[in-house]
């Protein structure tokens, strides 16, 4: 599926959800940097401009009870038909 969003733009929109799930558990910004083990300043320039590292951003997924929100991410195509599910996968060529 094409997006039109930039990858700034989604890192925003997931730092806008995770900051409306911060607010919505009333948790301040140095509550979940000390339960998370994330810096203080790394939380609000995540908040900000949506930069963060990975692992940071799963250690704040934890203290907001969101963690399984990455089992969604990067998920294999869908089969269109039992025609494919039994259909032999090719192998890849060797290098």
């Amino acid at each position: 599926m094409l997006s039109l969003d930039s990858p700034h733009d989604k890192q925003m929109q997931v730092a806008l959800r995770l900051k409306n799930i911060r607010l919505s558990q009333n948790l301040k910004q140095e509550t979940v940097a000390e339960r998370s083990g994330v810096s203080l300043s790394s939380l609000k320039r995540f908040e900000k401009i949506g930069e963060i590292s990975l692992a940071n951003l799963a250690l704040i997924s934890i203290v907001l009870g969101v963690l399984n929100d990455f089992d969604h991410l990067f998920q294999p195509p869908m089969q269109e038909s039992i025609k494919e599910w039994i259909k032999p996968k090719r192998k890849r060529a060797k290098n």
